[in-house]
């Protein structure tokens, strides 16, 4: 349990945008996701994107990045997934009124690296996302939340 609660903290948990793609095309068609960073929002317009889902991260860069989240698009909007249970106001005016939030809950610890995890997860079966804790704050849930993340992510990255 000790060593888990540091992995779950550790940098080498941090994934980029390559790492998360390469989970989901054993369990989903790879252009089915389009990896984006979130400056790229304000220059494409909501509906001209053609992919099921979009992979964001919130820096500057599709490496190991600030934090990973997820838009699953849907017929007049996005339902946005996010692990920290970010506000809908980080996206650019000409978004907003197309995103919905998937749930108002927080999984994720404030401290851990695995959010491109829980992105992955989300994307590939939305429904694992249920066997998480919801939270309003950071919290030994939370941390259990990460644990529980990292250990079924590793679980289905082995299957080959």
């Amino acid at each position: 349990m000790i060593r888990l609660r540091k992995e779950v903290k550790s940098d080498k948990n941090a994934l980029t945008g390559n790492q998360i793609i390469k989970f989901i095309k054993k369990f989903k068609h790879k252009n089915d996701v389009e990896v984006l960073i979130l400056s790229d929002l304000n220059k494409i317009n909501p509906f001209d994107i053609k992919k099921n889902f979009l992979l964001i991260n919130l820096t500057k860069s599709l490496k190991v990045g600030k934090h990973w989240i997820v838009l699953k698009r849907k017929r007049n909007h996005y339902l946005f997934f996010d692990s920290y249970d970010l506000n809908t106001t980080i996206f650019p005016k000409n978004w907003i009124n197309y995103i919905k939030k998937s749930d108002d809950c927080i999984f994720q610890n404030e401290d851990s690296k695995v959010c491109g995890q829980y992105c992955a997860l989300y994307i590939v079966q939305p429904s694992i996302i249920k066997n998480f804790k919801c939270t309003s704050e950071n919290s030994e849930k939370s941390l259990e939340n990460d644990m529980k993340c990292l250990y079924i992510f590793e679980k289905m990255n082995k299957i080959s």
